[in-house]
């Protein structure tokens, strides 16, 4: 087993990664998207009214990308104690699974290597696929877990996106993002 862990965030853990690291870098991932389709009924939701956060979802296209930062975590970071926070946030309460990407950063000077992810399978309970951009804008609008409206998760991530990669063309986010504030001033 590695002495270190290295890790690909893609969604909350690009504005609040809540662990310890010693290095990050921003880059990408290739043949997947950012889907807002997974719930969640802890962090941005309740089991009455679930919140959307976000999954990777594998597409037929080894080029489409989804940007994010990697982190790397060392040994003085304390490994387990952070996979064990990652593992509670993700796992335990989000319903995502781990898995290896190949990671790219934006230096293209660096070579790629591997990172782990968190990844919402379609089999889990709380995968919830929705396309209609009403539909899923409502649903964010009116959900609210212990770590606050579920509007602001898609705002910080999109924020995020916009601030520090600009190179991301993320439409489903974008026009998830437009249509949040479309509602919120009618």
């Amino acid at each position: 087993m590695s002495d270190n862990l290295d890790i690909f965030g893609y969604g909350g853990l690009l504005w609040k990664p809540d662990i310890e690291y010693s290095d990050k870098k921003i880059g990408c991932i290739k043949g997947y998207q950012r889907r807002m389709w997974q719930g969640s009924v802890e962090h941005r939701g309740t089991t009455e009214r679930w919140g959307r956060v976000a999954t990777l979802i594998p597409t037929n296209n080894p080029e489409d990308k989804v940007w994010g930062v990697y982190y790397k975590v060392e040994k003085k970071n304390n490994v387990a104690e952070q996979r064990g926070k990652l593992d509670n946030r993700e796992k335990t309460l989000g319903g995502y699974e781990s898995i290896e990407v190949e990671f790219f950063p934006r230096d293209t000077n660096d070579a790629s290597f591997t990172a782990t992810t968190y990844i919402a399978l379609d089999t889990n309970r709380l995968f919830w696929k929705e396309e209609n951009i009403d539909k899923l804008a409502e649903d964010i609008i009116n959900a609210r877990g212990f770590a606050g409206p579920n509007i602001d998760y898609v705002t910080n991530l999109a924020d995020f996106l916009k601030n520090n990669i600009p190179e991301d063309d993320d439409q489903h986010l974008f026009d998830l993002h437009t249509k949040l504030r479309e509602k919120l001033a009618q």
